[in-house]
């Protein structure tokens, strides 16, 4: 989304409940936002923004992916463990389908083959036992996940790479989202979560960080609107 968002024209029927904790996909110049029952498609060039068909079923902090061309949801339901496609050509659904098992606060992410990571807490085996899964992206054959650890944020991808510079004390009020940028950067927005009414001292919020792949450091970018806490980042084709 354009930081200058007065410039976009929203429907009118799209009010902020719709999309709390909203997921962000992206294919070619749109981008797909998805909230518990509704979907937003946003082309990036002309600035439009149209209401999609939503998913069969309402879900709330789930896993979103795109696999060429099309879209994939699972996850973040108690009602169901289906696995749905979207398909933008015919603006619909279908159930592809079952996950394993029902999963709650899940992240996605995809590879250059179409591999598909679906998880949260410690259920694969990159992230060890105690892990809670922050967010993830793909880029190439290889997938980047960051994850915390009580106090710790750490950052892998089938080896354990440079964390983040963010503030330790604050690791799990902290909220990630990240997207693959080009072929060797990560990208990740850093916004902070309020524990019992207030946020931690010394915490960070509305950060950019920008990992670099053949470095493997990262530095900061552009500084976000605080209000970013519950945003979705990914990257467009342009």
């Amino acid at each position: 989304m354009s930081p200058d968002l007065d410039r976009w024209t929203f429907p009118l029927s799209v009010t902020s409940e719709n999309f709390s904790h909203a997921r962000a996909v992206s294919t070619g110049r749109l981008v797909y936002l998805m909230g518990r029952n509704a979907m937003l498609r946003s082309d990036v060039w002309t600035r439009s923004v149209a209401i999609c068909a939503k998913p069969v079923f309402p879900r709330k902090k789930f896993a979103v992916a795109a696999i060429r061309g099309r879209v994939y949801v699972a996850g973040g339901s108690s009602l169901t463990s289906a696995v749905e496609e979207y398909d933008p050509e015919t603006d619909s659904w279908r159930i592809v389908c079952d996950a394993p098992c029902r999963r709650y606060g899940c992240v996605g992410a995809t590879t250059e083959n179409g591999t598909w990571l679906h998880t949260h807490s410690c259920s694969i085996t990159t992230v060890p036992a105690g892990g809670c899964i922050l967010g993830a992206c793909g880029i190439g054959n290889m997938l980047y996940i960051m994850a915390s650890y009580a106090l710790d944020i750490s950052f892998s991808r089938w080896d354990k790479l440079k964390p983040p510079p963010v503030p330790g004390q604050v690791g799990t009020g902290l909220r990630f989202s990240c997207t693959a940028v080009g072929p060797n950067k990560v990208a990740t927005v850093v916004h902070v979560s309020a524990v019992r009414g207030r946020v931690a001292a010394g915490a960070v919020n509305g950060v950019l960080l920008v990992y670099d792949v053949p470095s493997g450091e990262w530095t900061y970018g552009p500084y976000i609107l605080p209000e970013s806490r519950h945003t979705s980042c990914v990257s467009v084709e342009c």
